[in-house]
């Protein structure tokens, strides 16, 4: 038995076990998945991809920057040959990640350790856009709560 098999065993004996020593309502609602943390709840509505990354960056650095950026009124995907939300991601790859919030807006995310106004503010300038939020948090809750009127 190879080591990845006896890891997968293992964590299938971990989830039996603690699905058992569950009392019988617990055991139906568990079904072999973990419970979500009381803290994401705010995030439960949120498309996956959009509540992924929300809790995938406030889990990683201890304050989440974040700016929401308009869609440019005069972009032509067939003129610049990539959605507007791939050549977001392609430009702030190195310091965080684009997620689209509606057909109008999309959000950005990265670490605090980038000057979230120049970032903002060149975004802005080198896209055509608007940036009616630029934001700093550090939960979730507060992530969707800047959101919430984007989505």
């Amino acid at each position: 038995m190879g080591l990845l098999s006896k890891a997968t065993e293992k964590n299938q004996n971990l989830a039996k076990g603690t699905a058992e020593s569950l009392n019988r309502e617990e055991q139906e609602s568990f079904q072999g998945e973990i419970p979500v943390p009381p803290e994401y709840k705010a995030a439960d509505r949120l498309p996956g991809e959009l509540k992924n990354e929300i809790i995938r960056h406030c889990n990683t650095f201890t304050s989440v920057h974040g700016i929401i950026l308009s869609y440019p009124k005069n972009y032509n995907e067939k003129k610049e040959g990539e959605s507007f939300i791939r050549q977001l991601n392609r430009i702030i790859s190195a310091l965080g990640t684009a997620v689209p919030l509606s057909p109008r807006y999309s959000l950005v995310l990265f670490s605090n350790t980038i000057d979230r106004e120049l970032l903002a503010h060149r975004l802005s300038r080198t896209l055509e856009t608007e940036t009616p939020v630029v934001f700093q948090s550090d939960n979730v809750a507060s992530v969707v709560e800047y959101i919430r009127p984007f989505l």
